[in-house]
């Protein structure tokens, strides 16, 4: 990971490592924090830099017990304004924080004594507490809210060739370990392409993604990959409006996958007319395999094979 963009996605560098750091790269993150809200403030920050392990230890307890004096006498305190000035600019940050709530639908404004508006600062337990019961009651409300019973989803089928031959070829113990080699190498593609698997039975898989592409490219790395395995697999792949329930996707867009899937030969990939329509411009290609009637769906089909990944 580069160094500044872990310096700005987590508070310490020594989460990543514990590799001494080197002079320059001190330089470089301080550099950084004078970009903060801080340092762009131009205030009066000094930087103390210590290497020596035991030197720091002792500067940290030393620091830890002036700190919590500190927090103990002046936090639960609150200054006067400087000037009106001072006054004007905190009742103008009031005023705005309560503007946008009353924008956002379902917004909370709720104000803790103290002028700082730094959330680590004044009781920061107390602000934790009161984000974590607005989260959780939207949270409880959500399902609610959209109750989702229907999704656009490009659903994925394949199925081992041969299988049953294969099994009695190996026998049990065999076929059961390289049956797991070949579910791993389909969750490996799964994976890498952000599919979902939605279900497994015997030496097939079910499983659905948000882009009919993505689909595809996962099938074709499938078919390819299990070769290795000395297996042949096929696929087919469909574009639907899908029922949700209990979690799972069903409906005629899901038998439509299956029955195309059942109709690709060893080592195919085969879509639906649908499919190659939106995958347009992706630089995939197809070869026609003609109109098919599918077991149990309705019409005639226009099927495709993919052609070769590049």
């Amino acid at each position: 990971m580069d160094l500044i963009e872990g310096l700005m996605t987590t508070r310490a560098m020594r989460r990543y490592t514990d590799e001494p750091v080197t002079e320059e790269d001190v330089v470089t993150c301080l550099r950084a924090a004078l970009q903060a809200p801080s340092g762009g403030n131009i205030q009066p920050w000094q930087f103390l830099v210590v290497t020596d392990p035991e030197r720091r230890a002792r500067l940290g307890e030393i620091y830890r017990r002036a700190y919590f004096r500190y927090e103990a006498a002046m936090l639960p305190k609150v200054p006067p304004f400087r000037d009106e000035a001072s006054r004007a600019s905190f009742d103008r940050t009031v005023a705005a924080s309560r503007h946008l709530a009353e924008q956002i639908p379902g917004a909370r404004h709720i104000e803790f004594p103290g002028r700082d508006h730094a959330l680590f600062v004044g009781d920061p337990v107390r602000v934790a507490g009161v984000i974590e019961e607005f989260l959780t009651e939207a949270w409880e409300e959500l399902p609610h809210r959209a109750d989702q019973t229907t999704m656009l989803a490009t659903v994925l089928f394949t199925d081992i060739v041969g299988s049953t031959e294969k099994m009695a070829e190996l026998g049990d113990r065999v076929w059961r370990e390289l049956l797991s080699e070949h579910h791993a190498a389909v969750r490996r593609q799964l994976g890498r392409y952000r599919g979902t698997e939605m279900d497994t039975t015997g030496d097939g898989f079910f499983a659905r993604f948000d882009g009919p592409a993505r689909a595809i490219r996962c099938a074709q790395a499938i078919t390819e990959g299990v070769h290795n395995l000395g297996l042949e697999v096929r696929a087919g792949l469909h574009t639907g409006e899908c029922e949700i329930t209990n979690g799972k996707v069903a409906g005629i867009a899901v038998s439509t996958g299956a029955r195309i899937a059942a109709t690709a030969g060893p080592g195919e990939v085969l879509v639906s007319s649908t499919v190659k329509d939106l995958v347009a411009g992706s630089g995939l290609s197809f070869n026609d395999r003609g109109t098919h009637t599918l077991k149990g769906v309705p019409g005639e089909w226009r099927l495709y094979a993919v052609g070769a990944s590049a």
